[in-house]
Formats: C-alpha cells, sequence, structure tokens
C-alpha cells in the first residue's frame, strides 16, 4: 500500500518531486490514504568525538518512521514540535555511524553530533537491518545515514514549480490502489485550476506503488534470468526423465518378475519415484550449498547496484522453494517412467528380451525428450546471445568523457569553520594548488556531483516565450563545476570556451551567469544557429541574473547512465562556493598510486575536512554497468549450462541408443556394411533430431521476442546474428555430442554383436 507521487511538467521533468505546500494539500484533502510523509536530503560534514565525515542526511516529516512502521534499536521517536521552525535540533543516526563514532554504546543518546556548523541531539539510532529505498530519481536523498525533522517554514517557500521534497503515500487497507490514483490526479487537477504557475507548468501528478518505483531498473533483466532459470531446470528435468527411462527399461524383466509375485502398479511406481527423490535429494543439497556461495559473491560485488540485494537470503522459504522446484522437477521427471513400470502387471513373467521389448516406442520418446531439451537450450543460448550484444554495445557507447588516469574523491569542509563563501572558495583553491603539486598530477577540477553517481538536481530554463510562459516544462541535468573541468575529464568542446577563472569572480560580483551548455540543449535552443553568445532564462520571474550567457557547447556526456539519452545538461561555473564537492584529478600515474599521497595532501591542510570515495573513474563506470555485466554473466552461465546439459542428454541417448541396437549394428556389419556408413548412421540421426529442434527452439524464441516486452540496449529481438550464433553453439555441441556414439558404434565386433543378449 507504500506509494510514491511522481510530478510531471508538460513535457520537461518528471520526477518523485513534489512542492511542500502541494505534499500539504495531498495530506490534507487525500481521503483515501491512511496518511502522507515526505523527504529531502542533502550531503554535509558531520562532526561527533572530534571526527569528521562526510554523511548523507534526510530531512523528513516527524511522522517518517511512524509511517514506515520503523521503531528506534535506540532512543525515540520524533516529536511534532521538533518539526516546527526554530525547534530544538535532534537527529536519528544509523547502525554503523553508531558504531564508528560512538563505539555502539548506549550513551550515544543525548550526545551531540555537529551538522552545518551547529550542534544536534541524538535521539535515536535505527534499526541495524534497516534500509531506505526510494526510486532512482531521488536526487539529493540516496540512503541518508542521519535523518532529522525537516522543520518546514509553511509562511515562506518557494515557488509551487520548485520542487524537492518526495512525498510517499498509505492507500488505505481495502482502497483499490486505482482509486487512489485517481484522486490524487484529482487533487492535482484542482491544484491547477488554483494555482497559476501550476496550472502554466501543466502540472501532473501520479501515484506509483514504491515497490513498483524502486525495482523498475531491474526488473526486466530479473524475469529474463528467471525464465534461463526455469528453460535450464526443464532441460536438467527432461535429461533426469531420460535417464529413469533407460534405467527403467533395462529393468523391464525385473518389473514384470515383482509383478508376478504381487507387487501392485503403485509400488512398480513408487520404486521409479523413490530413486528420483533420492537424486533430487542429493542435487538439491549441493545445489543449495552453490546457490548460497554464489549469493555471497554476488552481494558483495553487487550490493549498491541491485536494489535490496544485501538483505536477501538463503532463508527457510528460499530453502523450501528450491525443495519444492526440485520435488516439482523429479515428480516430473518420474511420471512417464513411473507409468511404463507400473504397465509391468499387464504382463508379469520375467523375459529374455526384457531390454528390447518396448525398446522401439522407448527410443522414440527418448527422442522427443532430446529434442525438447535442445529446443529450450536454443532459447537460453539466444537469450544469452542477447544480453552479451546488449552488454558490448553499452561498452561501446561514448561516455563523453575519458575515464583512464582519472582519479576522483570527494571532499567537505565544516561550516563551522567555512561560514562564508570567500573561506570557502579560499580553502578550496589552496586544496587544488596542494594536489596538484603531488606527482604525476596534471590536473585537478571539481564538479558538484560526479558523472554516473545518481541523479542530481535539474535547472529549469526558458527559451522563447512559451517555455517561459509554461516554466518548467524544459529542464537540464545540472552540475556546478571549476574552470578547467572539461579540459581535465576530456570532455569535447565543440563551441566556444571553457569557464575561466574571471567567470567565476564576475558571478561572485553579481555579473552576468554564464553557461556551457551541451549539444542537446543548443539544438533544442537554438536550432539553426549558434548558441554562443544567446542568452537562457533560468529563472521564472525576471530580476538580476534571471537570465544566462552560452559561451560554450560541448558534447553530452553519461551523467545518469550509459547508454540513456537523459535530458539535456547545463553547467555553471560556481562550484567551490559548496562546502562540498567532488575532486577529478588528471595523472599520469596508474590512480591506485597516488590515492595515499592525495588524500595525505588534503588533510596536510587542515585535519578536520573530510576525505572519502577516493577511486579511479573506472571503478565508478564499472559500478554503472554492474548490474547489466551481472545480468550478462548470469545468462551466460545458464547458456552454457544448458548446452552442457542438452549436449549430454543427446550423447547420452545416441549412446543408449547404440546399446540397445548393438545386436543390429553387428549383423550389419556381418552382411558387409562398412564401419564408415554405420558411423554416418548414427550421425545422420543425431543431426536429425538437432535440425529439429534447432528450428523448434529457433521458432519458440522469436515467438516470445515478439511476446516479451523486455528492453536491451542496442539490440533488436529480431536480429539475425544472436540466433545464428545460437544455433552455431549448439550445432557444435550437438556434433560433438554424436561423434562418440557413432565412433563406438563403427567399432562394434560382431562377433561379440551376435551373441549379445
Amino acid at each position: 500500500r507504500l506509494a510514491v507521487v511522481w510530478h510531471t511538467f508538460g513535457l520537461g521533468q518528471s520526477l518523485p518531486a513534489v512542492n511542500a505546500l502541494d505534499y500539504r494539500d495531498y495530506k490534507e484533502r487525500g481521503k483515501l490514504f491512511e496518511d502522507f510523509t515526505h523527504i529531502s536530503g542533502f550531503e554535509t560534514v558531520m562532526q561527533a568525538n572530534s571526527n569528521a565525515e562526510l554523511v548523507r542526511v534526510g530531512t523528513v516529516a516527524a511522522n517518517f518512521f511512524p509511517f514506515l512502521g520503523v521503531e528506534p534499536a535506540l532512543g525515540r521517536q520524533f516529536r511534532d514540535s521538533e518539526d516546527v521552525p526554530g525547534a530544538a535540533r535532534v537527529v536519528w543516526i544509523d547502525h554503523d555511524l553508531w558504531q564508528r563514532h560512538f563505539g555502539g554504546s548506549p550513551t550515544a543518546i543525548g550526545k551531540t553530533v555537529e551538522l552545518e556548523g551547529a550542534p544536534a541531539e541524538v535521539v535515536g539510532v535505527l534499526p541495524r537491518d534497516f534500509e531506505l529505498h526510494l526510486p532512482a530519481e531521488t536526487f539529493l536523498v540516496g540512503r541518508p545515514q542521519i535523518f532529522r525533522p525537516s522543520r518546514i517554514d509553511w509562511a515562506n517557500q518557494p515557488a509551487r514549480n520548485n520542487t524537492g521534497e518526495t512525498v510517499l503515500a498509505r492507500v488505505k487497507t481495502g482502497v483499490p490502489f486505482g482509486a487512489a490514483a485517481r484522486e490524487i490526479e484529482t487533487i492535482a487537477a484542482g491544484l491547477r485550476r488554483e494555482v497559476r504557475e501550476l496550472d502554466a507548468a501543466d502540472l501532473r501528478a501520479s501515484l506509483i506503488p514504491l515497490k513498483q518505483d524502486v525495482v523498475k531498473n531491474v526488473r526486466d533483466g530479473l524475469w529474463a534470468l528467471m525464465g534461463a532459470v526455469a528453460f535450464v531446470l526443464l532441460i536438467a528435468s527432461a535429461n533426469v526423465a531420460r535417464l529413469l527411462l533407460a534405467r527403467g527399461l533395462s529393468r523391464e524383466g525385473e518389473f514384470r518378475l515383482r509383478a508376478s509375485l504381487g507387487a501392485s502398479r503403485a509400488d512398480l511406481a513408487r520404486t521409479v519415484v523413490a530413486e528420483g527423490v533420492i537424486i533430487a535429494a542429493f542435487g538439491t543439497a549441493v545445489g543449495v550449498g552453490v546457490a548460497q556461495a554464489s549469493l555471497l559473491v554476488i552481494r558483495t560485488l553487487q550490493a549498491a547496484s541491485i536494489p535490496r540485494l544485501a538483505s536477501v537470503t538463503l532463508d527457510l522459504r528460499v530453502t523450501a522453494f528450491a525443495l519444492g522446484a526440485a520435488l516439482l522437477a523429479i515428480l516430473l521427471s518420474a511420471v512417464i517412467p513411473g507409468v511404463r513400470a507400473s504397465s509391468a502387471v499387464l504382463t508379469p513373467g520375467a523375459s529374455a528380451n526384457s531390454r528390447v521389448i518396448g525398446a522401439g516406442p522407448a527410443l522414440r520418446l527418448q527422442d522427443r525428450v532430446v529434442m525438447a531439451q535442445m529446443a529450450l537450450a536454443v532459447v537460453v543460448v539466444i537469450g544469452a546471445s542477447f544480453m552479451i550484444q546488449s552488454f558490448r554495445s553499452l561498452m561501446d557507447v561514448p561516455l563523453g568523457f575519458e575515464s583512464e588516469r582519472l582519479l576522483t574523491l570527494r571532499v567537505a569542509v565544516p561550516r563551522s569553520g567555512y561560514a562564508t563563501r570567500p573561506a570557502t572558495q579560499e580553502f578550496w583553491r589552496r586544496a587544488e594548488a596542494r594536489v596538484q603539486r603531488v606527482p604525476g598530477v596534471v590536473s585537478v577540477s571539481g564538479i558538484s556531483l560526479l558523472p554516473l553517481t545518481g541523479d542530481g538536481p535539474t535547472l529549469a530554463f526558458a527559451y522563447d516565450e512559451q517555455t517561459a510562459r509554461n516554466w518548467e516544462t524544459a529542464a537540464a541535468d545540472f552540475r556546478r563545476v571549476s574552470p578547467g573541468l572539461f579540459k581535465t575529464m576530456g570532455i569535447t568542446l565543440v563551441a566556444g570556451r571553457e569557464f575561466v577563472d574571471a567567470d567565476v569572480i564576475d558571478l561572485q560580483q553579481g555579473g552576468t551567469r554564464k553557461l556551457v551548455i551541451d549539444t542537446a540543449l543548443a539544438k533544442m535552443a537554438f536550432p539553426g544557429r549558434s548558441a554562443i553568445g544567446e542568452r537562457l532564462q533560468v529563472e521564472p520571474t525576471a530580476g538580476p541574473n534571471a537570465f544566462a550567457e552560452v559561451i560554450g557547447v560541448v558534447n553530452p556526456i553519461a551523467l545518469l547512465s550509459v547508454g540513456a539519452s537523459g535530458r539535456p545538461q547545463a553547467y555553471q561555473s560556481d562550484v567551490y562556493s559548496r562546502v562540498w564537492l567532488s575532486f577529478v584529478i588528471r595523472t599520469t600515474r596508474p590512480p591506485q598510486e597516488i590515492q595515499g599521497e592525495v588524500r595525505r595532501a588534503l588533510l596536510e591542510l587542515t585535519p578536520d575536512i573530510a576525505v572519502q570515495d577516493v577511486r579511479p573513474m573506472t571503478d565508478v563506470v564499472q559500478n554503472a554497468l554492474a548490474p547489466v555485466l551481472l545480468a550478462t554473466k548470469s545468462m551466460s552461465m545458464f547458456g552454457l549450462i544448458s548446452v552442457a546439459l542438452a549436449g549430454l542428454g543427446m550423447y547420452a541417448a545416441l549412446a543408449y541408443s547404440v546399446a540397445l541396437r548393438t545386436r543390429e549394428l553387428g549383423i550389419r556389419l556381418a552382411l558387409g556394411e562398412t564401419p564408415g556408413a554405420l558411423r554416418n548412421r548414427v550421425l545422420r540421426q543425431g543431426f536429425r533430431l538437432a535440425a529439429i529442434s534447432l528450428v523448434f527452439g529457433g521458432t519458440i524464441a522469436v515467438l516470445l521476442a515478439a511476446a516479451v516486452r523486455v528492453s536491451l540496449y542496442g539490440v533488436r529481438l529480431s536480429d539475425p546474428q544472436a540466433y545464428a550464433m545460437a544455433m552455431l553453439i549448439l550445432g557444435v555441441a550437438a556434433l560433438v555430442a554424436c561423434w562418440f556414439p557413432a565412433s563406438r558404434a563403427s567399432r562394434v565386433d560382431p562377433l561379440v554383436a551376435l551373441r549379445h543378449d
């Protein structure tokens, strides 16, 4: 029943972000909801016990944790009286901060920490297993380490189209979600009629289930992997069924003898099923062990890139599901062999020819099982081929910057020591100069938020009368940077120039704001002409600095994700007015070699700063690609397993067929057929099965590709290359699987064969 309120302004930004006054209106007018709450956030330096750390702070309504049903591990909830302007500053801290700064002591309650240069009392500690998951588009929040009441001043709020709060709603029990969503849309329609700027911006509101919003970026990939898992399970089940069928065929004489001694159909069927259950028990035990080891590795490597992965464990429910799947698979595998075994009661008594009685129908049934295996394997391998092609396409996408030989880190200064803008800017210039002296450093620049590290702020702009009247219908991803940033990161300047120190000084003195924009924004706002020297409106009302001059145009870079087109991009040159930022350092040495030297150089300036997340830019890029890489590796693994299982099934079926036909093959040799001709006969049998399987598997894959809605970057699900690759791989596997039984058939000794059975 938890949901997120999304606001869309015209054709511009669509984000889980609303104005605080909108939140109040939803809370007062919503009749189908139990309650609403909100959160926004920022990053700052926390100081506790003389230790400084850059932390993520969530500013929340006083009801935030009761709304989520979260009780503190220590302390108490926020009070309504603490969520008003001028109230005493209080905070909750997460379990890790509690351990690091207070040693996990209960006496942390009542202690103070310094945030933004002001003390705040610790009144609560979050539970150890608490994780806040919000949509990826929720910027400036991330996963907060500290929470504090927002203390909104309702009398002094910005225009309604200035959004920053993420609003969560809880639908009343028994109320259909669709009805609640329609009520939100109705309230938004009323706000459009009442508030001029919301009408001008053409506000639209929607209600999205939180669980859907959080996992939407990985849902398709997980469903594709689940489908691959199901297909591999079916292939394995088919192998077990074929083995049980072959074993049952070889024991038909035994079953007839048992039937003649009084065994019932149920007794005979139970014998086969019991053997299958034993196979399933051992296989499941091994599988659960492998799964546990694999999960530990995946959780360690990918915990930050897949929502809720860190909390996934092989608990009793998962183990029970695995046992149930194995039991179902073995029951399905044993149905046909069990039925054949139980049919022995119809013809009781031993038979000297029990191995060949019914062999023809059994072999035909095995052929069908093998064809089903191969067809399923074709589907899995085609899926793996699509995944691999998509990942390769992403790897080939230009990032727009040069990630090699680039070191990144985040640095923050406490507001208490750097309360004024000149003091902050002076510190950053000293820091930049100090890092510049580290051997191997070519250049140093600052940026407000690194590319590929999360959603960031947007800059609303207007370039004509229509966009100025309908404010917020045009928005760009926005970063504050220092002079030289584009050169340091290797971002291509298409026209105009970069920022210089004079631009920063001019902005400080109230001069005209200057922007560097990307080619997408230039084409949107100034089609058919140069953007250099043109002006963009960057404030909703006319006034000082409501317009900015474009001084440069750069190629777009991968700001939010690799391969996503995203919004246009704009940059401004005042990053050194902030109390925290990210440094990017171009170096001639491997970035890993200078990490320690850079950290020491910064701490030598002053020990009360926070220096964190020191890592090469290549690691940032790899983390951004991690979910796709994990899905690609997993799908490839399932493809290899399915090929191996299908190949093994074909090999075993042909080998068993050769074993049953030993007498026939010996007679053919005795009558003059050459070993080569005999080998080719068996090969033709195998190739016929493989050809039929490939046709059926390809057809199934085409139908699935037309039916599913999985989105893969740079890949068309009708691409013949993936199908050709799958056919080639399965064809080679079939050739290898067929060759050994065929070779064995060509080496049959006629004298031994004639004495067979």
